[in-house]
């Protein structure tokens, strides 16, 4: 899955405000991919084995012509005469649940899906068939379900989409196919159709908080920032995942909450403490708030890890400002036009710390080039 960026504006600290957005999260967080079925072939034998044994056995009782007919064709493994014979026999006696469960069958090899969850509902309206009708509707679903994620695996999703499709036709209570089926949207950047299939996957099962966490990301992509929080906010601190803080707290920065923003970032940063780029945006939180030794802490430490990334060299040198410590400030700003010599905003601010210093030919030289850089 592409992450998607967060549309917010740069972060560099203004030095008469220290203002500034969040930073764009760019790292999408760690989700898990395709919902596998496993033991599907397995299922597969055991009730095709099943069924011949079921086939072959003596009948006992009355049962109609048609259905007795039916389970020769289907001990032959004559599937089309086989469902001609049950289709009679269901219109019948509609209330013979083997008839039904078998014509589910029936249906199902004939690539009738529709007809054949129809024929596998009457059939498991009844408590005693039940389970037995329930075991022939998964073995369809996972061999459908299976062949999509061969499809999606090999990333040919219009395939794989068809075949999930139809896994929601066999079962519609299968989460998993739905779950697919939005990431499959979600990759062809179809992100309504990719909430809907994931919203109807976590009403099916609302205890997958993995495909829930993703809606909130979906959300998150399309600037919808309320829903976001809504989904990721509840499920970020089982997740362990520092993307998923990241992503709430600029949904939470967009919605003007910074107290919950700064609660997640922390969040984040108790995960993943060698993050710069977290650090960098816990301090640019109280960068707007003034709070300028506070800031200075966390950008020290974040320059300290990422000393090629101007704009934490750079809000660390504002901060460093803000608290008299211009010396240090100075050193800092010299290393960051080190490292990147068009940065025309640090030869700036540079060239303010050169004059206080009385280094008035540094500090000239430092303006001119900041201008020419500006001028390109």
């Amino acid at each position: 899955m592409d992450g998607g960026g967060d549309p917010g504006n740069s972060q560099r600290a203004d030095p008469g405000t220290g203002s500034g957005r969040l930073r764009s999260v760019n790292k999408t967080p760690q989700t898990k991919g395709p919902q596998q079925e496993i033991g599907a072939l397995r299922m597969c034998r055991t009730l095709m084995a099943g069924l011949t044994v079921v086939a072959s056995m003596v009948i006992v009782g009355c049962q109609s012509t048609a259905m007795t007919s039916a389970k020769v064709y289907i001990q032959q493994n004559n599937w089309a005469q086989a469902r001609e014979q049950l289709l009679l026999a269901v219109a019948a006696t509609p209330q013979d649940t083997e008839a039904q469960m078998l014509l589910g069958v029936a249906e199902a090899t004939a690539g009738n899906l529709a007809e054949a969850a129809a024929a596998f509902d009457a059939a498991e309206a009844d408590s005693a068939r039940f389970e037995e009708a329930s075991k022939w509707r998964r073995k369809f679903w996972v061999e459908t379900f299976n062949l999509g994620l061969g499809a999606l695996n090999d990333g040919a999703y219009d395939e794989a989409a068809d075949h999930f499709v139809k896994a929601t036709v066999i079962d519609p209570q299968g989460a998993m196919a739905y779950r697919n089926l939005g990431i499959i949207h979600e990759r062809q950047e179809r992100p309504d159709e990719a909430i809907a299939a994931y919203e109807t996957a976590v009403s099916l099962d609302p205890e997958d908080a993995s495909t829930a966490l993703q809606l909130g990301y979906v959300h998150y992509q399309q600037a919808r920032w309320t829903q976001a929080v809504e989904w990721i906010a509840p499920l970020a601190g089982a997740a362990q995942d520092a993307g998923y803080y990241r992503v709430l707290a600029s949904a939470y920065d967009h919605l003007d909450q910074p107290d919950d923003a700064l609660l997640a970032l922390k969040s984040a940063i108790e995960l993943q403490p060698e993050d710069a780029e977290l650090l960098g945006d816990v301090a640019g939180i109280y960068l707007r708030r003034d709070d300028y030794s506070t800031a200075s802490g966390y950008l020290e430490k974040a320059f300290a890890l990422s000393p090629e990334d101007n704009l934490l060299g750079y809000n660390y040198a504002i901060s460093l400002m803000r608290i008299k410590d211009e010396p240090r400030a100075l050193e800092v700003l010299e290393a960051v036009v080190a490292n990147d010599d068009q940065f025309a905003d640090g030869w700036a601010l540079l060239s303010q710390l050169y004059l206080r210093a009385d280094r008035i030919m540094e500090g000239q030289a430092a303006y001119d080039l900041a201008e020419s850089l500006r001028d390109q």
